[in-house]
């Protein structure tokens, strides 16, 4: 189900995340937070969204969080989103998530949801929030 694309993390609310989530089977959602994580990206927003379930049956199937990766015009990099629009670097961001999973590149995060808007070159990405451990 396509949805507003979020322009802030405030976007990101629970009845937003419902309709983005929908068809994902994670229906019992209770509440979501997002937080900035200690790294962010230098061309869009990182947001790690933490999700509450109402139900515990969700629990172990359903991710505790995900990431939020979108498009902003309220950040100390509001100079490079234009640049990112207008070139459509934010539609081919979109590209590589599934190019990758097609080439069954197995260090791509599932991605639960995408949208991109031609018009306003706004996108969002939830995705799996993955951690990164060295051996």
């Amino acid at each position: 189900m396509k949805t507003t694309i979020p322009i802030d993390e405030a976007d990101i609310t629970l009845d937003w995340l419902h309709a983005a989530l929908d068809g994902q089977g994670f229906k019992a959602l209770a509440a979501v937070t997002t937080e900035k994580p200690p790294a962010h990206g230098a061309m869009s927003v990182v947001r790690k969204i933490n999700i509450q379930y109402k139900d515990d049956s969700e629990t172990g199937r359903a991710p505790p969080s995900l990431i939020a990766k979108f498009a902003t015009k309220k950040t100390d990099n509001a100079y490079i989103a234009p640049l990112m629009r207008d070139n459509g670097l934010y539609r081919r961001e979109l590209r590589v998530y599934s190019q990758l999973k097609q080439d069954h590149v197995n260090i791509v995060p599932e991605i639960f949801y995408e949208d991109y808007n031609e018009e306003t070159g706004d996108f969002i990405i939830i995705m799996e929030a993955c951690t990164v451990s060295f051996f």
